[in-house]
């Protein structure tokens, strides 16, 4: 990555330079409000917004699913169309300019869209030392503010759609007598909206491409006639002959020609949104006023402030007649749809505690039912209420899900995120932090530290309902929003050294809902979901990366989440772009499109092993296969190939007892070892005590909490391993050092309190 400053700079010619820069995207900033302005008061502003979306927030999909979009500094976005439309608001109808821009004024105004986005984050850079508390806080508020003015994406649209009508269908009938309209119609409608342009400009694009395929300058033109019957072609031959255009320039001239139909494509009547959604024509026409803006109704609006609040983005549409709207944007309604729905119900007492009580409920039901199809035959406890015997430490969990030996401890927090914190304002930023974010966190570390303190011979743990907790031997904790918090929410760790989560409470990941079903979707195989939730309590809070949920899901297709020395070295790691095969897939997925889904690959032996695991499913098999998971590609191949020359040698060559034994300890946070044991057939009988020797040789480094030996006969090896067995390391006992604390190894039994039993191949 290019350096941004020579390092020869003293601070303060560094200073004096992002002062400097910070300057001059300023007045890129006010340039860009200026160009703005003039286009909107010059030009169709129907035509111009119908050209913008049409062209800029269109995407490619073929039989084959979602093309790649390429991630272009000068794209327009679905929030450069909504601050257009914003300007064009401040205007009344009879104040609208008639004429159309020409194709080079649309792309100044194109630029001068993107420039001002850039120009507004960048013209607040400021000289900031990382390292000081307030300044970092400084830049977690930009980095919010960037988020809040551009990003729109808190689900893919299959996601937020299934969402908002499963969260708002309870609400129907009280929805209906409050505002004329119930929450599943105005789910339909945007729906109906969405699909409605897709299909227009598709078949725009269709009718004229097809009509540009002829080969002469009359052929072209007879043809685009015929395909654009409500476009006035009237006397375009003939200045196309009497200027000497050829077929190229012809159907460039068409290209600009043929967008006068667009405005057409983006206009909708209630009776037909009606017949396409199902929905009532009087319940669409209430719709319509409720979302849409009359032009001129923000004429007192300063321009600015459209950038971090824009009236747009809760009134997607303009409202051209009682039953007619021009809706470019109506996505923007998915985008906002909690913001929409929280203004809808604030006039009304009942319904907004009726709503917000719903979020709850649901976020709660949902995190359960997606837990459950995640891992099939796990335990899945809701509304747990829990006590320490003799003591005053009580508390309640949302969900628990137990699997075997691993238990997972979820909270769900449904509150909403607040356009004071969406603007980054300093103190309901870290009211709200501490609500969404560190109070689930804290409830989660209190129950975990109760379950331990019992399975440890302490005070009985009481539940409110039957749960076995002698199984469980690993315990992970994570939170779940139904709304996404700027993104911030996937690096707990980072809010912690802002001070704004306290040090005392033990970083849990924390996904938003939409987050959650999409780590499910792609991690289809139960284990795979445990490992990745693994790897994201192992990592939380040990190093900051500024990244979603969904570029640390992508860097999990590609290593695991691991990261060797790099996890404890103080590295700062970013993921960029990782999402990309990601988001084909889901968006592919939203278009009724099923392509051949991202996944972490495995090397052949390691894979075998697994799949050993998983058929056999003895107790503690989760662990076993987090274990077998925590090792990385490189790793994989490795051991699989010492493992194969240790086997040959152990069979025609004499070796001492440790040379039969291979040891492989992760270099990052993990807390697990793998060791391999290739015996003789007359030492066979004495694999317990050899496996324990081999725990034994990996606990002498303090990191591993548990070891977990594969278990190789040199005479008849038998593929993927002959025995495996799991020891844990004994909790250390009054002077005992934590790296002399041997291992527990199984004796065959199989009781649950002791550690589980070895497993035959």
């Amino acid at each position: 990555m290019p350096k941004l400053f020579r390092d020869d700079l003293s601070d303060d010619e560094r200073r004096n330079a992002i002062k400097a820069m910070a300057k001059s995207f300023s007045d890129a900033r006010d340039a860009a409000f200026a160009t703005i302005g003039r286009f909107v008061s010059r030009f169709d502003p129907l035509h111009s917004l119908s050209v913008l979306a049409a062209y800029g927030l269109s995407i490619d999909v073929t039989k084959d699913g979602v093309r790649a979009a390429e991630a272009k500094r000068d794209k327009i976005h679905q929030d450069h169309v909504e601050l257009l439309q914003a300007f064009v608001l401040q205007r009344g109808v009879g104040d609208w300019p008639l004429q159309p821009p020409r194709p080079q004024d649309v792309q100044e105004q194109w630029d001068a869209l993107i420039e001002l986005g850039h120009g507004f984050d960048l013209s607040r850079m400021r000289p900031l030392d990382s390292e000081s508390e307030s300044d970092a806080l400084v830049m977690l508020q930009e980095k919010i503010r960037s988020n809040t003015r551009a990003v729109r994406n808190w689900g893919y649209y299959h996601q937020v759609k299934d969402i908002g009508h499963r969260l708002l269908a309870p609400l129907d009938e009280r929805m209906r007598s409050v505002l004329g309209f119930a929450g599943t119609e105005l789910i339909a409608v945007l729906d109906s909206l969405v699909r409605a342009n897709e299909a227009r400009i598709t078949e725009h694009r269709r009718k004229f491409f097809g009509a540009l395929g002829k080969p002469s300058v009359p052929e072209i033109v007879t043809a685009y006639a015929e395909a654009m019957p409500a476009a006035d072609c009237s006397g375009l031959l003939d200045y196309f002959i009497r200027n000497d255009f050829s077929p190229q320039q012809a159907r460039a001239m068409l290209l600009a020609h043929s967008e006068h139909a667009l405005e057409a494509c983006f206009t909708h009547e209630a009776g037909e949104v009606s017949a396409r959604a199902g929905v009532a024509v009087d319940q669409v026409k209430a719709i319509f006023q409720a979302l849409g803006m009359l032009p001129g109704e923000l004429n007192d609006r300063t321009p600015e402030l459209f950038l971090l609040d824009n009236p747009v983005w809760t009134s997607p549409w303009i409202t051209l007649s009682d039953d007619t709207i021009f809706a470019c944007i109506p996505q923007t309604g998915f985008s906002f749809l909690f913001e929409i729905v929280e203004r809808f119900v604030a006039p009304s007492e009942q319904l907004k505690m009726a709503w917000h009580d719903r979020r709850a409920a649901f976020l709660e039901a949902d995190v359960a039912g997606t837990l459950s199809r995640a891992l099939p035959g796990a335990a899945v406890y809701r509304n747990l209420s829990w006590q320490v015997s003799g003591t005053e430490r009580h508390g309640e969990t949302d969900v628990l899900v137990v699997l075997d030996s691993v238990a997972i401890i979820v909270e769900a927090k449904s509150g909403s995120v607040s356009a004071h914190s969406k603007r980054g304002a300093p103190d309901r930023l870290k009211s709200e932090i501490r609500e969404l974010l560190e109070s689930p966190a804290l409830q989660s570390q209190r129950l975990h530290a109760a379950m331990e303190e019992h399975r440890s011979g302490g005070r009985q743990l009481v539940l409110s309902k039957h749960v076995d907790l002698w199984m469980v031997r690993y315990v992970m904790r994570m939170s779940v929003t139904l709304e996404d918090f700027s993104t911030i929410q996937s690096d707990i760790g980072k809010l912690q050294a802002l001070g704004l989560i306290s040090k005392d409470v033990a970083p849990a990941p924390t996904l938003c809902l939409a987050d959650l079903h999409t780590v499910v979707e792609i991690l289809d195989a139960p284990v795979m979901f445990l490992h990745y939730l693994h790897r994201r309590v192992q990592l939380e809070g040990k190093f900051s990366h500024d990244s979603d949920e969904l570029d640390l899901l992508g860097a999990y297709q590609i290593n695991g989440l691991l990261f060797g020395r790099k996890e404890t070295d103080g590295t700062r790691i970013t993921f960029y772009r990782m999402s990309e095969k990601i988001d084909r897939y889901m968006m592919s997925l939203s278009e009724g499109i099923r392509t051949a889904k991202p996944g972490r690959r495995l090397d052949g032996p390691w894979a075998g092993i697994l799949e050993r695991v998983l058929q056999v499913r003895s107790h503690r098999w989760p662990e076993i296969a987090i274990m077998l998971l925590d090792a990385d590609d490189r790793a994989q191949k490795t051991l699989a190939r010492d493992i194969r020359e240790l086997i040959k040698k152990h069979r025609y060559q004499k070796t001492t007892p440790y040379q039969n034994i291979l040891v492989y300890l992760p270099d990052g946070v993990g807390l697990s070892a793998i060791t391999a044991v290739v015996l003789r057939k007359e030492t066979v009988a004495h694999r317990q005590e050899i496996a324990r020797a081999a725990a034994e040789k990996s606990f002498e480094d303090p990191r591993p909490v548990r070891c977990l030996v594969l278990v190789y006969d040199a005479d008849a090896p038998t593929f993927p391993y002959n025995h495996l067995m799991l020891a844990d390391r004994l909790p250390a006992s009054a002077g005992d050092e934590v790296g002399n604390a041997g291992p527990q190894l199984p004796d065959g039994t199989c009781d649950s309190r002791t550690e589980p039993s070895e497993h035959a191949s």
